[in-house]
């Protein structure tokens, strides 16, 4: 564990916003007590998106979606959507958040960098890309989209410049960003209502206003169709004739470069740019086509998971929270082999992973294991789902105790639960850490928890420390 220690800060600036938009996700402290602000790496409608540092760990770049509150006018509830879902999140091919801010003139949003560029810049200009590679894609695409589905969000703004690669384009590691147009639906019957997303890559039921979480298969398909050819499925010199392309769903897949393309692969793009939406794929569906099945898995690592998950369900729900947020700041080269384990375990495509998933991917490679024994451990974990394990959480089980774990980690965790930067954190602190955690936790017991480590259940930075 690394003991270098970055140059102190000055006390936080505590600031209050008059007519606060965002509620209980935003620290209220000014943004620049904990980052600084660099140059502009992307624009808006409504903002700008930064690169950031954080002040205790300059090294590390985060990106800052900066939004200026002058231009949302009746935009605010989508801002709101967008924050609550990002804080929802958590799966190996989306965006993480971190935090948010707030002052009398902007909303700050903190993700993490995503230093390969867009996907969009690796299409050729002229030309396509191999099958193979435009299918690694897509299913990468495809787990993210299936993964906002289950839990009852739609995108709605589908396109390769909202796909960022995480480190190099070579690693193929995709995430799924910009979830301003999102929003959520309670169940598989219900339909939006309005009219959004970019012109080339909309389904045609959104032009009629009427659709459900179907959509974005379209899109997806409009990506594979591009990956693939070349080129657009619907074209025209505006948009209006764009549109009546896409009403009629009439396009070609003719022509030389689809002389050497899969009838597989094929097949899968007509099952998403589909008119019927019954016809049409669910992300479930196709990550189970032929197509995307025939791709060349990662030989199976397990990393003795279950091994790990005895000494890990041991710990206390604070430890757990403690050891999921690590994950949130560890950096992806870091943990690239534990997040290919995660897709191996991730048997049901669902971006959450249960005891007979762990018990099918052991089976699989010959190895002897215990049902009885994994659900008995199983059923000591859960921060999101009561028995299931989210990315963070199984990646925290395959990491903890680990030399990834530096002081600067540890530092940016502790301030995770000290939003306010006060050099403690209390009761009410814990709780809200939880929920940004997908957790719930009852004031007596998150009191109780703390009381165990200090008798005014307030939790210092070298009291943290010593949980570790």
């Amino acid at each position: 564990m690394g003991t270098c220690m970055s140059k102190p800060r000055q006390k936080p600036i505590k600031i209050y916003v008059k007519d606060k938009i965002v509620d209980k996700a935003a620290s209220e402290i000014s943004i620049h007590s904990v980052y600084k602000l660099g140059k502009n790496i992307g624009v808006g409608t409504f903002g700008v998106v930064k690169v950031g540092h954080n002040l205790s760990n300059p090294k590390e770049k985060v990106a800052v979606k900066v939004i200026f509150k002058n231009k949302l006018n009746t935009s605010a509830k989508r801002l709101k959507y967008e924050i609550d879902i990002l804080l929802t999140l958590d799966h190996p091919n989306i965006i993480k958040c971190f935090e948010t801010f707030e002052d009398e003139h902007h909303i700050y949003i903190v993700m993490e960098f995503c230093s390969g560029g867009e996907l969009i810049e690796i299409f050729p200009q002229e030309g396509a890309l191999a099958e193979s590679d435009a299918l690694d894609y897509i299913r990468r695409i495809l787990m993210a989209v299936n993964h906002v589905h289950r839990i009852g969000i739609v995108h709605r703004d589908l396109k390769p410049e909202n796909f960022l690669f995480s480190t190099t384009k070579a690693t193929h590691e995709l995430k799924l960003v910009d979830f301003g147009l999102s929003n959520k639906f309670s169940d598989k019957f219900e339909k939006l209502h309005s009219t959004v997303g970019t012109p080339f890559y909309i389904a045609p039921e959104v032009l009629k206003s009427n659709y459900d979480s179907k959509c974005d298969l379209w899109s997806v398909g409009i990506i594979l169709y591009i990956m693939l050819s070349g080129d657009l499925p619907f074209y025209a010199e505006n948009v209006n004739a764009v549109f009546k392309k896409i009403e009629s769903g009439v396009f070609s897949m003719r022509g030389t470069i689809w002389d050497d393309i899969s009838e597989e692969s094929k097949h899968l793009v007509s099952r998403l740019i589909c008119l019927n939406t019954h016809d049409r794929l669910s992300a479930q569906e196709a990550l189970m086509h032929p197509a995307i099945h025939k791709i060349p898995v990662t030989p199976i690592n397990t990393f003795d998971l279950v091994g790990r998950l005895k000494s890990y369900s041991e710990l206390n729900y604070l430890k757990k929270c403690i050891f999921a947020v690590f994950v949130k700041y560890l950096n992806f080269d870091k943990i690239v082999d534990q997040r290919r384990a995660f897709t191996t375990f991730d048997r049901g495509l669902s971006g959450v992973i249960g005891a007979i998933e762990i018990c099918d991917t052991y089976e699989e490679i010959g190895a002897e294991v215990s049902q009885q024994e994994v659900s008995a451990l199983m059923s000591k974990v859960g921060l999101r789902h009561k028995g299931k394990l989210c990315f963070s959480e199984f990646v925290s089980v395959l990491t903890k105790n680990s030399d990834y774990i530096t002081e600067e980690i540890i530092k940016l965790t502790f301030e995770f639960f000290d939003r306010d930067r006060k050099g403690y954190f209390n009761t009410k602190n814990y709780i809200e850490a939880i929920d940004l955690l997908g957790g719930k936790m009852t004031v007596e017991d998150a009191e109780e928890q703390l009381k165990a480590i200090s008798s005014m259940a307030v939790v210092a930075y070298e009291d943290f420390k010593k949980l570790l």
